[in-house]
């Protein structure tokens, strides 16, 4: 085992590593590999919001105007305005919750960038509901992909960095 690495618990490498972008890197001392995969990543987040607005990020469960929404088994979406809107939550089986997530599939790659996501989500829908409009052209198209991939990077860096604390507790366990 090298000097500059320290066995840490791989799941607690994955979690730092969705946390901080490139953090997982740094737990397990690669400094300069955390320093260039988080800012890439943050960059490629950054860059996507600066390409198309805040309202790049479409928070699930939440309309155009940042009005809650609520969806039921049938599929069927309601307002919190609407004569008759079911006062429970989503449902989280059918088509409820699952549904919600299947309109807007590109925030699964988006949250995957770790927490900056979760900022801006609030940020979005505060902008919604403040009447910010959303870019309707090929720009929010490349803004979405922008932001989806650093998703996906900060996946690849989590795995890898993951990886690699275990690989260097095998590595010691057989050195013994």
């Amino acid at each position: 085992m090298s000097p500059t690495r320290s066995r840490v618990s791989p799941p607690l490498v994955a979690l730092v590593g969705w946390l901080v972008p490139g953090g997982g890197y740094w737990m397990i001392g690669q400094r300069e590999r955390a320093l260039v995969v988080g800012a890439a990543i943050v960059s490629l987040f950054v860059l996507g919001l600066l390409l198309a607005g805040i309202r790049v990020v479409e928070v699930p469960g939440y309309d155009d105007f940042g009005a809650r929404v609520h969806v039921d088994a049938l599929g069927h979406r309601f307002h919190r305005t609407d004569p008759g809107y079911p006062q429970g939550r989503w449902a989280l089986t059918g088509r409820g919750f699952v549904g919600e997530i299947a309109n807007k599939p590109w925030y699964i790659p988006q949250i995957v960038a770790g927490p900056i996501t979760l900022a801006t989500s609030a940020l979005s829908v505060k902008a919604a509901r403040a009447g910010v409009a959303r870019v309707h052209a090929r720009l929010m198209e490349v803004g979405v992909l922008y932001t989806a991939i650093a998703g996906m990077l900060n996946l690849l860096a989590i795995i890898d960095a993951a990886y690699r604390a275990a690989a260097d507790a095998a590595a010691e366990v057989d050195s013994r």
